[in-house]
């Protein structure tokens, strides 16, 4: 098995004696999180990202994986971090950011961080997505067999070869969505429209102070003001939002909630 140039795990080592793990997202690969582990390790963090399986190598290997396998790869990877470390964190990106959330459920973990973080998928199609992957393998031989036949005689039939090759990358797709179904269970599901405005820039490393608040309910429609200031009381960004509850549930653990280790 060959892993693709800058796919490999990496290990930081810090001087703190505390560890961050970075998780990354799904088809991606350790080199996505390597400017923010550098950035951490500079500040003195241990910071480990570790390759999920199926990832980094070949289509083949990542359909042959599991939300299963990514979740057990991350967990001894958190595990390898909480016996060395007196603290350890838990950081990720996109399907990263779920493991993370599972992670920090079930794990003695100080605090997590969640990265651009799907709770639900919008397109309606999602639920056919097993049953493509069902009809894919005897699918796959007939299309590949005429184009394949074509190839030579026709332009147009060698690009659609090769762009049903890219296609293939859609047999795993469900997996992810185990995850999603872990991160909505027990705790509120939202969709959010934000608008953002940048009121002043920040340098690297200095402390800000983040606040958030609802603003007004109405049914199952929630407004939300978010700020970013720095500790005189400076304003740097601030946020509106318009989020629609889909999912009733108890509220997360104070352990999710603060980002606390254990309770």
């Amino acid at each position: 098995m060959q892993v693709i140039d800058g796919a490999k795990t990496f290990l930081l080592e810090g001087s703190n004696r505390k560890a961050v793990l970075l998780i990354h997202g799904y088809t991606g690969t350790p080199s996505e999180m390597l400017p923010l582990g550098n950035y951490l390790n500079q500040l003195g963090y241990t910071v480990l990202c570790r390759r999920l399986p199926g990832h980094g190598t070949s289509v083949g290997d990542l359909e042959r994986t599991t939300a299963e396998d990514w979740y057990s790869a991350a967990k001894d990877a958190c595990e390898g971090l909480l016996g060395r470390y007196e603290d350890v964190y838990v950081a990720g990106l996109s399907m990263g950011g779920l493991l993370a959330i599972k992670l920090a459920a079930l794990l003695p973990v100080k605090k997590a961080a969640f990265i651009s973080t799907p709770i639900f998928v919008q397109d309606k199609r999602a639920p056919l997505l097993p049953l493509l992957r069902f009809f894919k393998a005897l699918f796959s031989k007939i299309v590949l067999s005429i184009l394949w036949f074509l190839k030579k005689t026709c332009y147009l039939t060698k690009n659609l070869l090769m762009l049903h090759v890219q296609r293939k990358n859609m047999a795993a797709v469900p997996e992810p969505d185990k995850l999603l179904l872990f991160a909505k269970e027990g705790k509120p599901s939202y969709t959010a429209k934000i608008e953002i405005r940048y009121r002043q820039p920040l340098a690297i490393g200095e402390e800000v102070v983040c606040t958030g608040r609802e603003l007004r309910r109405k049914g199952r429609l929630v407004e939300m003001q978010g700020t970013i200031c720095k500790k005189d009381g400076t304003l740097l960004a601030e946020c509106l939002s318009k989020m629609m509850i889909v999912d009733e549930a108890p509220q997360p653990s104070r352990k999710l909630a603060a980002g606390e280790g254990e309770e």
